[in-house]
């Protein structure tokens, strides 16, 4: 598992340009932070060759509770999903 700040931090180890930590933190802070409003939004977010980010809506229905066996209602709700792009993939399957 790789944290925000292990993200960062290999980030700035990686900079030919010497940036500063707390300027790259700061990058990548505004990046989520732009990717989080796109999809509240509605939006869907494309990065050519890594993949597509979207938000999917799933509609009410009935279910049964795993414990009580109690039948409920699980209302409609949103969630985020990716989908990989072909580059991603084959990085991925190749090692």
């Amino acid at each position: 598992m790789i944290t925000k700040a292990d993200l960062v931090d290999r980030l700035v180890a990686r900079s030919s340009n010497n940036l500063y930590k707390y300027q790259v933190r700061n990058l990548v802070d505004d990046l989520f932070d732009e990717l989080q409003e796109i999809l509240k939004e509605g939006e869907k977010v494309t990065i050519r060759g890594f993949g597509t980010f979207d938000t999917k809506m799933f509609k009410s229905h009935a279910a049964v509770h795993p414990t009580s066996k109690e039948a409920i209602v699980v209302p409609s709700f949103k969630r985020v999903v990716f989908r990989p792009g072909g580059e991603l993939l084959r990085e991925i399957r190749d090692t």
